[in-house]
């Protein structure tokens, strides 16, 4: 059996009880508590009112996933996990990978998965379609700058994304489809992020005992579970309740039957995990910048020359210099691309 750590031990000493209430109108279930523990959850819808996977394909798995890092503390999440042989699929922002390779080679090298979150962590439905585009490939501009192997070597791409918030709209879901992502949401929230209350380890781990029937896990099938869940690894409360709640699983679901899986395992790798970019060129005549895919046309870095029509019709994204003109297909699009090869937009 496993043993707690001394942190996880703590919240033994707070009272724990069972609150289905909250979690019956989570618009992204259609459950109540007592299917999940029958293991009826799921079986029946697979995606969401807005068409994102819900469940898992794969009977007697659960999908843990991490949003919003890379983030400092997602290497004490990978050492828990890790400890208790368990995979996970982590939905990475964009503009957080800089600065965080190292963490994002052990994500991969330790048999987990990462996905897109979009480049800012913007509500799509509260933004324009171009931006939206730019939300998703800027996110595969920002992994492209990283020098990565394993899976991830020449500049592959995830297959899967979830919206922020999880809230998608039939326009915003043509484009993430269009440009070949899987949107994926969740089936269980653990509470680590609300307005209702401050966050703390008891709220969370009050969430999977009200899922799974607290220490009492018997009535759970679980070999046929097909479970989503969500967390955070940038919220300090889930760091410090993680390896208890890692140890109540593994005791109460791992030992019993259950996997704990990538989300492209538990959907029987349809689609695979990553693919090939289909916006990546290697020109060696564009050493900088963006290639356009339509004139060949090269804009470097510093969007002095565009395919030798001149830059200073459009605004570079987040500032007030120019960049590439109508050449460039990808509305407010950045230039200031630092690494050769270039993307193809």
């Amino acid at each position: 059996m496993k043993k707690h750590n001394s942190v996880a031990l703590l919240f033994l000493y707070f009272p724990l009880f069972i609150n289905a209430a909250c979690f019956a109108t989570d618009q992204k279930k259609n459950c109540t508590n007592q299917n999940i523990r029958q293991s009826y959850c799921y079986t029946s819808e697979k995606r969401d009112i807005y068409g994102q996977i819900q469940s898992c394909e794969q009977p007697g798995t659960i999908a843990l996933t991490f949003d919003d890092g890379p983030a400092n503390n997602t290497d004490l999440i990978l050492d828990i996990l890790k400890r208790y042989n368990m995979s996970a699929t982590f939905f990475l922002i964009g503009k957080k990978m800089i600065g965080k390779e190292q963490i994002i080679q052990r994500i991969i090298d330790e048999g987990h998965q990462i996905a897109s979150h979009t480049y800012s962590h913007q509500l799509l439905t509260n933004i324009t379609l171009d931006r939206v585009y730019y939300e998703l490939v800027n996110w595969e501009k920002m992994l492209v700058k990283l020098v990565l192997s394993g899976s991830l070597a020449d500049h592959k791409i995830p297959n899967y994304m979830r919206a922020p918030h999880g809230v998608l709209n039939n326009d915003t879901l043509k484009i993430i489809t269009d440009l070949g992502y899987t949107p994926i949401t969740w089936g269980v929230l653990t509470e680590d992020t609300t307005t209702r209350h401050i966050v703390t380890g008891t709220n969370i781990i009050n969430s999977y005992y009200s899922w799974f029937g607290g220490n009492d896990t018997s009535t759970v099938n679980a070999s046929a579970l097909t479970l989503i869940t969500q967390q955070h690894d940038t919220i300090q409360a889930t760091v410090e309740s993680f390896d208890y709640i890692a140890s109540y699983l593994y005791n109460n679901l791992a030992l019993r039957g259950t996997r704990f899986v990538t989300i492209a395992e538990c959907l029987n790798n349809i689609p695979p995990a990553y693919r090939e970019n289909p916006r990546f060129e290697s020109d060696p005549q564009c050493l900088n910048g963006i290639l356009d895919s339509k004139t060949k046309a090269c804009c470097d870095s510093d969007c002095t020359t565009c395919g030798g029509t001149g830059c200073g019709t459009r605004l570079a994204f987040d500032s007030a210099s120019r960049c590439c003109s109508s050449d460039i297909i990808l509305a407010n699009a950045s230039c200031n691309i630092t690494t050769a090869p270039c993307m193809v937009y």
